[in-house]
């Protein structure tokens, strides 16, 4: 038989069932009748010929199966007959069915989608031709762990000598201000060498990529433009090559036109040659830069890391001083150094994943306790099934599909949760900018199979643990006429309460503090700022980097001070053009948005109690005045206090929300606080110098306090700072054009980024918190439904397993209320020692969070899961117990 037959009998056979079976009973009945006919020769009667025939073929059936447990593939059958049986069970246990599912589908999606992000985000695939030959060098501190990017030199030295790489080129981003008719616009530019095109393989559509000449110093300035901003700029039009564009002071000429799906480095649209002198740095100085190359044909990462090394320890003997010896050079995946990913260890990818998965593991042993109890409720049902010749294979194999049906529904619904959550945080990244182009959000084939497997996994936990322990004592309960349906209650059962009630406990509290966080935050967002909307315009704004003191300067604190003083004298000739505008009635300077900042704990001159922790703003004076906020007591910052992050600056404000829950109440004026030192130094005291009302008013982000307070800042302190606008007569989107305008015409060099108004800011950033509230109210609900669920079915099943016992009792005179008080008695002592030790270890895991675990709800969520715990049980045991209770004595007397 040729194998094409071979396969196509065995597809038959599997798929093919009704017309194999035909051709069996065929062949049974032909063998039949060719020794029938044998035997009617011999002389004996056709009938009698038939008889023994069949007596010496054997058992028909018999002989169908032996046939039937010869095929290829002879369990798909069964299993098919299992998960059609699986099915019709759970439907009839609707309640079962869907809290397990419900609770399986959130873990499964919950599950999925973490390996989704782990993967995409940590461990991804690089999607070029041969990604995994694209590496990245880097030098690498050991001491401080961090990467030294300041490889200029070092960069020169390996394009001339590593042969086991090729394509060695570097890039950095800078921004830029693009100058067009229709306006000024920050945008991210990539100056990149052009050996990175090689690196891609991918063609332009229009012109020409990058090349080597491109790279000298003095050549024609040049660009090269992606498909998005060719559409959106250009209108597509196919005479762009050779257009002129201005980019920062310079002119450039676009040469080239880059396919959508190019956007190396990271996520690009825009590219200018990469110009550097090595030779004019000494090694760790000089501009930052990520290096990147290709793999040389038949060459291993091990043989480049090799051949990096020796170069390496080449330059570090040729050191001297604090450099000597501090720098070790690696040859690492291309996108680790942009994930921060830990390539020292290898074990780091499975260790996540395994992370990942324990929500499926715990949310499945829950699942599996209702399992359980439902299953030991079938005793008889399997005892009986027992009897019959079934073997305790073949009952786990069963209750295995039932789980498995259940499971894999679970697994289709989270993978839908998946597919929603995925598009959900597609869309917020793409509307906050680019992700880098190895970053695939979306369903993948990985994450299919991965969900599969879950399901798997889960329907194993969920089935054949309860099947086991069912099953195990089975024939002991054929044997036993008096307890027939009964299982063997004892320490098991008190233990998986006890365990089922603490588990509840330590989980419940932090999922429902994270949930009572967010909609409060969510709620009081809806508030929005407490300003007139459109009033406020923003931008956050700094310098180019063309004249950066950092890049030809070796001192990096006198390269800080004259960057700083720039910035000031650019943004104060900026702030006094605006002055002079009749549409703007003030601006503002700070380090952030008012609802974001840095958190710091202090500590009150004078007072004993534990630092407490606040959110840190810097604002320069007049910021309260342009933003209404008003000042409860005191006075806001004047132009004499001396700013951050001088240890001059003594004067700081705080809001009320300090006021009362770092101070305890009470006047805050003239008083002194101090950061909390964590070394050896302690902080300066500085005194509060006023105290101003919360803005935004009862705005919160979750797992940060409301807490606030503000230090004095000068304009250019930072690398970049927020620009706020007060409008009179128009609206703040009107504006912003004419800002941008204003401020090319003050200095080409300043660039404004993210302009919008206010409120919009405040609402874009803010509406999220209601999807991840809805989120997070998903998973609560689940976590709360099977801990209930968990605890009514332990409980329930162990009071409904002392029915008889109850009835007994009752027969013999006791008084109903008493068997009733003391059936509670013993589910309330469970479940105590359950609430005990699951509120320890809740209390015990917010404590070492510092109390960032419950978010500052332990109040709340602790009590709201301990009542959950106790009524849920005790409801629990009531049920049963009164209707053990109302069991007619006589017949529990003569069951026993």
């Amino acid at each position: 038989m040729t194998w094409t037959k071979r396969w196509y009998r065995r597809l038959r056979t599997l798929l093919g069932r009704d017309a194999v079976e035909r051709e069996l009973d065929e062949e049974v009945a032909f063998h039949i009748e060719m020794e029938a006919e044998k035997l009617r020769r011999e002389g004996l009667s056709p009938e009698e010929a038939r008889r023994r025939a069949g007596v010496a073929f054997g058992g028909v059936q018999h002989a169908k199966e032996a046939v039937r447990d010869a095929r290829w593939l002879p369990w798909a059958p069964g299993l098919s007959l299992d998960l059609r049986l699986g099915a019709r069970m759970l439907a009839k246990s609707p309640g079962l069915t869907l809290v397990g599912g419900f609770g399986l589908a959130v873990a499964i999606g919950v599950s999925a989608g973490a390996f989704a992000l782990v993967n995409s985000i940590f461990f991804p695939e690089v999607p070029l031709a041969e990604g995994d030959r694209i590496v990245s060098i880097v030098n690498r501190d050991p001491l401080r762990t961090v990467y030294d990017k300041r490889v200029l030199h070092d960069f020169g030295i390996w394009q001339r000598e590593l042969r086991s790489v090729v394509d060695l080129g570097a890039f950095r981003t800078v921004q830029r201000n693009l100058v067009a008719r229709s306006g000024v616009e920050a945008i991210p530019v990539a100056e990149m060498s052009a050996s990175g095109f090689r690196v891609a393989r991918i063609a332009p559509l229009l012109g020409r990529t990058l090349v080597e000449e491109d790279e000298r110093i003095g050549a024609p300035p040049v660009a090269v433009i992606g498909e998005r901003v060719w559409e959106t700029r250009f209108g597509r039009n196919a005479d762009v090559i050779g257009t002129a564009i201005r980019i920062g002071e310079v002119p450039h000429t676009i040469v080239g036109v880059m396919p959508e799906e190019f956007a190396f480095p990271v996520n690009h649209s825009w590219w200018v040659p990469l110009r550097v002198d090595p030779g004019a740095w000494p090694r760790s100085t000089g501009p930052t830069l990520d290096v990147f190359a290709r793999l040389a044909p038949g060459a291993t990462h091990e043989e480049a890391q090799a051949e990096l090394s020796v170069l390496g320890r080449r330059l570090a003997a040729a050191e001297s001083g604090p450099l000597e010896g501090a720098l070790e050079s690696r040859v690492m995946p291309y996108t680790d150094v942009f994930t921060n990913s830990a390539d020292d260890d290898p074990q780091l990818k499975g260790m996540m994943r395994l992370v990942v998965g324990l929500l499926l593991v715990l949310v499945a042993m829950n699942v599996a306790v209702l399992v359980y109890a439902r299953t030991v409720n079938r005793t008889a049902e399997i005892a009986l099934r027992t009897a019959l010749g079934a073997t305790r294979r073949r009952i786990v194999t069963q209750l295995f599909a039932e789980a498995l049906v259940l499971s894999l529904l679970a697994g289709v619904a989270g993978l839908g949760l998946v597919a929603v959550g995925l598009r959900w945080l597609d869309n917020w990244m793409k509307s906050n900018g680019d992700p880098p182009f190895w970053i695939e959000v979306g369903l993948t084939p990985g994450i299919v199979i991965h969900a599969l497997v879950l399901s798997i996994l889960g329907a194993a936990i969920v089935g054949l643990f309860p099947a086991f322990r069912a099953t195990r004592d089975v024939r002991v309960t054929i044997g036993s006429a008096a307890s027939t349906s009964e299982a063997r209650l004892g320490g098991t059962w008190t233990a998986l309460i006890v365990v089922q009630v603490a588990a509840a406990l330590a989980i419940l509290p932090p999922t429902l503090g994270a949930l009572f966080k967010t909609i409060q935050s969510a709620s009081r967002s809806m508030q929005g700022l407490g300003v007139p909307a459109g009033e406020l315009l923003s931008a956050v704004f700094t310098l180019e980097a063309d004249d950066d003191p950092a890049l030809v300067s070796e001192d990096p604190e006198k390269a800080a001070m004259a960057r700083a003083e720039r910035t000031r004298v650019i943004v104060t000739r900026l702030r006094d053009r605006l002055a002079e505008e009749p549409a703007v009635a003030g601006t503002a300077v700070s380090n952030a948005m008012p609802w974001s900042g840095g958190k710091d704990r202090f500590e009150i001159e004078g007072e004993a109690r534990d630092a407490k922790a606040a959110m840190v703003f810097y604002v320069a004076p007049g910021w309260f005045e342009v933003l209404d906020v008003d000042v409860l007591a005191g006075r806001g910052f004047m132009a004499a206090d001396p700013p951050a992050p001088s240890d001059l600056a003594r004067s700081v404000i705080v809001n009320r929300s300090f006021v009362r829950d770092v101070m305890g109440g009470g006047s805050a004026v003239g008083r002194r606080v101090r950061v909390a030192s964590s070394g050896a130094e302690p902080q300066p005291w500085r005194e509060i110098v006023g105290v101003v009302e919360d803005f935004p008013a009862g705005v919160s982000v979750p797992g940060t306090p409301t807490a606030r307070m503000y230090f004095p800042v000068a304009v250019g302190a930072s690398y970049m700072d927020t620009l706020t606008i007060r409008v009179r007569g128009t609206t703040a989107e009107e504006f912003a054009p004419k800002l941008r305008a204003i401020a090319a015409s003050v200095d080409p060099r300043l660039q404004l980024d993210e302009v919008a108004p206010l409120d919009v800011i405040f609402h874009n950033e803010t509406k999220a918190m209601g999807q991840i509230a809805l989120g997070l109210a998903v998973f609560a609900a689940s976590v709360l439904l099977l801990s209930a669920a968990g605890i009514h079915a332990l409980v329930s099943f162990t009071v409904n397993k002392r029915r008889r016992e109850i009835g007994i009792r009752a027969a013999l005179g006791a008084d109903a209320r008493r068997i009733l008080t003391g059936v509670l008695a013993h589910a309330a002592r469970q479940i105590a020692i359950g609430v005990a030790i699951g509120l320890s270890l809740a209390v015990l895991l917010d404590r070492a969070s510092g109390g960032e675990l419950m978010g500052g709800t332990a109040l709340i969520a602790i009590p709201v899961a301990a009542a959950v715990a106790i009524v849920g049980g005790l409801l629990a045991a009531v049920g049963p117990a009164r209707r053990a209770l109302r069991v007619n004595p006589t017949e529990a007397i003569r069951a026993e």
